[in-house]
Protein backbone atom coordinates (compact mmCIF):
# COMPACT_ATOMS: atom_id res chain seq x y z
CA UNK A 1 0.00 0.00 0.00
CA UNK A 2 1.27 3.36 -1.31
CA UNK A 3 0.63 6.27 1.44
CA UNK A 4 1.75 9.69 1.47
CA UNK A 5 3.35 12.13 4.23
CA UNK A 6 1.79 15.22 4.49
CA UNK A 7 3.66 18.67 4.17
CA UNK A 8 1.53 21.38 5.69
CA UNK A 9 0.29 25.12 5.17
CA UNK A 10 3.09 27.41 6.75
CA UNK A 11 5.20 29.78 4.43
CA UNK A 12 7.11 28.54 1.47
CA UNK A 13 10.69 28.67 3.06
CA UNK A 14 9.22 26.40 6.14
CA UNK A 15 7.48 24.19 4.08
CA UNK A 16 10.36 23.11 1.82
CA UNK A 17 12.47 22.68 5.55
CA UNK A 18 9.36 20.31 5.99
CA UNK A 19 10.01 18.59 2.61
CA UNK A 20 13.88 17.90 2.62
CA UNK A 21 12.85 16.11 5.77
CA UNK A 22 10.71 13.63 4.07
CA UNK A 23 11.88 14.30 0.33
CA UNK A 24 13.23 10.34 0.17
CA UNK A 25 9.55 8.98 0.49
CA UNK A 26 7.66 8.40 -2.57
CA UNK A 27 4.74 10.48 -2.01
CA UNK A 28 3.75 14.02 -0.44
CA UNK A 29 0.64 15.36 -0.04
CA UNK A 30 1.32 19.39 -0.37
CA UNK A 31 -1.43 21.18 1.63
CA UNK A 32 -2.13 24.91 0.47
CA UNK A 33 -4.64 27.27 0.38
CA UNK A 34 -5.38 30.28 -1.72
CA UNK A 35 -2.48 32.52 -0.61
CA UNK A 36 0.34 32.35 -2.83
CA UNK A 37 0.14 28.30 -3.54
CA UNK A 38 2.63 28.45 -6.48
CA UNK A 39 5.57 29.86 -4.36
CA UNK A 40 4.49 26.81 -1.86
CA UNK A 41 4.40 24.23 -4.38
CA UNK A 42 7.61 25.07 -5.37
CA UNK A 43 9.36 25.15 -2.41
CA UNK A 44 7.99 21.62 -1.63
CA UNK A 45 9.20 20.81 -4.98
CA UNK A 46 12.72 22.36 -5.43
CA UNK A 47 13.18 20.01 -1.64
CA UNK A 48 11.73 16.98 -2.76
CA UNK A 49 12.66 16.75 -6.59
CA UNK A 50 12.12 13.18 -7.14
CA UNK A 51 8.79 12.49 -5.15
CA UNK A 52 5.28 11.99 -6.18
CA UNK A 53 3.28 15.26 -5.55
CA UNK A 54 -0.41 15.28 -4.67
CA UNK A 55 -1.82 18.87 -3.91
CA UNK A 56 -4.66 19.50 -1.43
CA UNK A 57 -6.20 23.31 -1.72
CA UNK A 58 -8.59 21.48 1.04
CA UNK A 59 -11.48 23.63 -0.98
CA UNK A 60 -10.15 27.28 -0.85
CA UNK A 61 -9.52 27.88 -4.13
CA UNK A 62 -12.22 28.90 -6.71
CA UNK A 63 -11.86 28.04 -10.44
CA UNK A 64 -10.36 31.36 -11.41
CA UNK A 65 -7.61 30.46 -9.27
CA UNK A 66 -7.54 26.62 -10.34
CA UNK A 67 -7.16 27.96 -14.09
CA UNK A 68 -4.54 30.55 -13.07
CA UNK A 69 -2.58 27.43 -10.92
CA UNK A 70 -2.37 24.84 -14.04
CA UNK A 71 0.84 26.15 -15.25
CA UNK A 72 2.50 26.07 -11.89
CA UNK A 73 0.80 22.99 -10.84
CA UNK A 74 2.15 20.92 -14.65
CA UNK A 75 6.04 22.68 -14.08
CA UNK A 76 6.06 20.96 -10.61
CA UNK A 77 5.01 17.73 -12.31
CA UNK A 78 1.83 17.62 -9.65
CA UNK A 79 0.47 14.10 -10.12
CA UNK A 80 -2.98 14.67 -8.37
CA UNK A 81 -5.09 17.59 -6.86
CA UNK A 82 -7.31 17.05 -4.26
CA UNK A 83 -10.60 18.55 -4.07
CA UNK A 84 -9.40 22.41 -5.19
CA UNK A 85 -13.22 23.99 -5.01
CA UNK A 86 -16.07 24.06 -2.04
CA UNK A 87 -18.09 21.02 -2.93
CA UNK A 88 -21.08 22.85 -3.06
CA UNK A 89 -19.08 24.91 -5.95
CA UNK A 90 -17.52 22.30 -7.67
CA UNK A 91 -20.44 22.79 -10.34
CA UNK A 92 -17.85 25.01 -11.99
CA UNK A 93 -15.68 21.68 -12.87
CA UNK A 94 -17.70 20.23 -15.39
CA UNK A 95 -17.02 23.15 -17.91
CA UNK A 96 -13.48 23.01 -16.94
CA UNK A 97 -10.35 20.98 -18.64
CA UNK A 98 -7.12 20.94 -16.73
CA UNK A 99 -4.46 18.96 -17.61
CA UNK A 100 -3.88 16.44 -14.33
CA UNK A 101 -5.73 14.46 -12.79
CA UNK A 102 -8.17 15.70 -9.75
CA UNK A 103 -10.16 13.65 -6.94
CA UNK A 104 -12.75 14.38 -4.55
CA UNK A 105 -12.74 14.25 -1.01
CA UNK A 106 -15.24 16.36 0.95
CA UNK A 107 -17.15 16.31 -2.33
CA UNK A 108 -17.77 12.54 -2.14
CA UNK A 109 -18.34 10.81 1.31
CA UNK A 110 -20.78 8.23 0.38
CA UNK A 111 -21.27 5.64 -2.14
CA UNK A 112 -24.92 7.98 -3.62
CA UNK A 113 -22.43 10.85 -4.10
CA UNK A 114 -20.29 8.63 -6.56
CA UNK A 115 -22.70 9.67 -10.19
CA UNK A 116 -22.24 13.15 -9.38
CA UNK A 117 -18.39 13.25 -9.33
CA UNK A 118 -18.89 11.93 -13.24
CA UNK A 119 -17.17 15.21 -15.23
CA UNK A 120 -15.95 16.70 -12.27
CA UNK A 121 -13.13 14.29 -10.98
CA UNK A 122 -13.35 11.55 -13.88
CA UNK A 123 -12.01 8.42 -11.83
CA UNK A 124 -9.91 9.62 -9.18
CA UNK A 125 -12.03 9.36 -5.56
CA UNK A 126 -10.31 9.01 -1.98
CA UNK A 127 -12.01 6.09 -0.71
CA UNK A 128 -12.11 6.87 3.73
CA UNK A 129 -13.38 5.18 6.31
CA UNK A 130 -12.62 7.41 8.86
CA UNK A 131 -15.46 10.20 8.88
CA UNK A 132 -17.96 8.43 9.20
CA UNK A 133 -17.46 4.92 9.76
CA UNK A 134 -21.51 4.20 9.32
CA UNK A 135 -21.39 5.45 6.15
CA UNK A 136 -17.60 5.56 4.73
CA UNK A 137 -16.81 4.71 1.11
CA UNK A 138 -14.09 2.36 1.67
CA UNK A 139 -15.50 -1.13 1.69
CA UNK A 140 -17.92 -0.44 -1.06
CA UNK A 141 -16.61 2.54 -3.04
CA UNK A 142 -14.70 0.07 -6.24
CA UNK A 143 -17.58 -1.80 -7.05
CA UNK A 144 -19.77 1.79 -7.00
CA UNK A 145 -17.28 3.63 -8.94
CA UNK A 146 -17.33 1.10 -11.44
CA UNK A 147 -21.28 1.02 -11.47
CA UNK A 148 -21.62 4.94 -11.89
CA UNK A 149 -19.87 5.22 -14.91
Amino acid sequence: MVTALTVGIDTPEQMGVAAARIAGVGLIKVKVDADDPAARIDAVRRAAPHARLIVDPNESWTIDLLRDMQGPLARARVDLLEQPLPADADDALLAFSGNMPMCADEACHETRDLPRMRGRYGDQHQARQDRRPDRGLAPAAPRAAKASR
